[in-house]
């Protein structure tokens, strides 16, 4: 089994968190789970933000508060980041779930993923969630398997008319 953490990010994980980002693609323009890391371009700036946007009064419009989670491994390197939303708006509960990660990419297929997902479910009922909607691209087989190795009920597919891809629902009992 994978021995990973969950770590709210802090200035201390700079490095890290550049190596993590650097990991994918260049001109990748989102990595999910991420809570904007590549839109924001700057570090810094990140994580001020992911600071705000845990609460309704400084929260970027259009967005629900949020815990913006690294995934770090017994090396120190941040293998994943996990971004847990505390409730739902329309494009939420619809698209995008409370639950949203990724992995880096030369990590992947070592159970960081499913790992991340189980933790992350004890966060959120530790935070007073008893279920919560994760979603997956129709075609991305990988995380559905995550999805469903942690329990996952297929709600529905619901097609997103907007990114143009057909994305799968999963409601999770804490």
């Amino acid at each position: 089994m994978v021995q990973i953490n969950l770590v709210e990010p802090t200035t201390h994980h700079q490095k890290a968190i550049t190596a993590f980002k650097e990991a994918f693609p260049a001109g990748q323009k989102e990595i999910q789970g991420s809570s904007e890391l590549v839109a924001a371009g700057d570090i810094g700036k990140w994580l001020d933000q992911i600071v705000k946007n845990k609460q309704w009064e400084t929260i970027q419009d259009g967005w629900v508060p949020g815990i913006q989670y690294l995934a770090i491994n017994q090396q120190a390197i941040v293998v994943g980041m996990l971004s847990l939303r505390l409730s739902l708006n329309d494009y939420l509960f619809n698209y995008g779930g409370h639950i949203g990660y990724s992995v880096r990419p030369d990590q992947r297929n070592k159970g960081y993923a499913s790992e991340m997902l189980k933790l992350a479910l004890t966060e959120a009922k530790g935070l007073g969630l008893a279920n919560v909607l994760v979603t997956c691209a129709d075609d991305n087989h990988a995380s559905a398997k995550v999805i469903e190795n942690n329990h996952g009920r297929l709600a529905d597919k619901r097609v997103d008319q907007q990114e143009q891809k057909i994305i799968r629902r999963y409601w999770l009992t804490c």
